[in-house]
C-alpha cells in the first residue's frame, strides 16, 4: 500500500515538475520528485511562476534574480521577498524565507501545486489531449444538436405549404393538416 502511495505521489510530482519545465525552469531530467528540488530550483520555479502570474502588474518581480547569490544575508533577503510576494497573491499555507532555504517536502508540494493552478492557461492547455478527427466530429455534432435543441420546433411543411409525410421511404404530400 505504501508503494502505491509513493507511485501516485511520484506521478503527481512529475506532473507538477512537467508544468514548471514548460515555463522554462531549469530542472535536470533526473529530478523526478519534489523532494529532489534544491533551494536554487525552488526559488527559480517560484520567481518564474510569479512573473508569469503577475505579468506587468508587478515590475519589482523582474528585480528578483532567478539564481540565488552565495551571500547568506542576500539569500535570506531574496527568500523573504519571494515569500511575501506569494502571500500577496493569496497563498494561505506556510510560506516564509525558511520554506525556501530549508524546504519541507509536503509544504513545498502544497506551494508548487498552488502555483501550478495559478499559472495562466493557454488555449492548448485547456484541452487535456490532442483531439482526433472522430473526437472533433463528436464535439461538432454535440454543439450542433445543442444549438438546435434551443430552437423552437416547427411542423415540417413542404414547399407547397402541405404537410410532408414520409411513407415507405417516399415523400408524399398530404392535402390536410
Amino acid at each position: 500500500q505504501n508503494l502505491q502511495m509513493d507511485q501516485k505521489g511520484n506521478e503527481g510530482d512529475e506532473i507538477i515538475l512537467y508544468a514548471f519545465r514548460q515555463i522554462e525552469c531549469t530542472l535536470h531530467s533526473e529530478i523526478k520528485s519534489i523532494s529532489q528540488l534544491s533551494t536554487e530550483n525552488l526559488v527559480e520555479i517560484v520567481v518564474r511562476s510569479l512573473r508569469l502570474i503577475k505579468k506587468s502588474e508587478d515590475e519589482s518581480l523582474l528585480d528578483i534574480p532567478l539564481k540565488l547569490p552565495s551571500n547568506i544575508a542576500t539569500k535570506h533577503k531574496i527568500c523573504t521577498l519571494v515569500s511575501s510576494k506569494i502571500k500577496e497573491l493569496g497563498y494561505l499555507g506556510e510560506c516564509g524565507y525558511n520554506q525556501f532555504l530549508y524546504p519541507v517536502e509536503n509544504q513545498t508540494r502544497n506551494l508548487l501545486n498552488w502555483l501550478v493552478q495559478k499559472l495562466p492557461r493557454t488555449e492548448e492547455d485547456s484541452y487535456d489531449e490532442v483531439l482526433s478527427s472522430d473526437a472533433l466530429l463528436n464535439r461538432r455534432m454535440h454543439f450542433t444538436l445543442k444549438e438546435s435543441r434551443d430552437l423552437p420546433w416547427t411542423l415540417p411543411i413542404g414547399l407547397s405549404g402541405k404537410l410532408l409525410i414520409k411513407k415507405n421511404n417516399v415523400n408524399q404530400f398530404s392535402t390536410s393538416i
